[in-house]
């Protein structure tokens, strides 16, 4: 379903085009995650966590669909994961509104991190996670 809109964007004389994988899926949304998180513990959810987000489902189908169609794709699970869990909060700030939706730190902090793989020199202020 994506190749006309490839086809139609070679045709325009882009000369780089990318496909931006999927994001991390937080069960329940985010913010309900954050809630649950604290009625349990009393405490702030880390900046990083590995429940309730899914294991990465429709990255490698994203990337064979990219390699199929000879564009470049950039993870923005490999952004916005680490092994330490996926980026859930940077400083007070949820990066996610919902299940995959993300919020404007949580945007920020994506943009600055693919930056380099889009070919941006220019560098914007980047929201730390804690």
């Amino acid at each position: 379903m994506i190749r006309p809109t490839i086809d139609a964007l070679r045709a325009s004389h882009v000369k780089n085009i990318f496909i931006l994988g999927t994001m991390p899926v937080w069960h329940g949304g985010l913010p309900g995650i954050v809630a649950a998180f604290f009625r349990r513990t009393g405490s702030v959810i880390p900046a990083r966590i590995q429940q309730d987000v899914d294991p990465g489902v429709g990255e490698s189908s994203m990337l064979g669909i990219a390699d199929s169609l000879g564009v470049k794709y950039i993870s923005a699970r490999d952004a916005l994961c680490n092994a330490d869990g996926c980026l859930a909060r940077i400083g007070n700030s949820l990066t996610a509104r919902d299940a995959i939706h993300l919020t404007s730190p949580g945007s920020e902090f994506l943009i600055q991190a693919i930056a380099p793989q889009l070919g941006l020199t220019t560098e914007i202020s980047r929201p730390k996670p804690d």
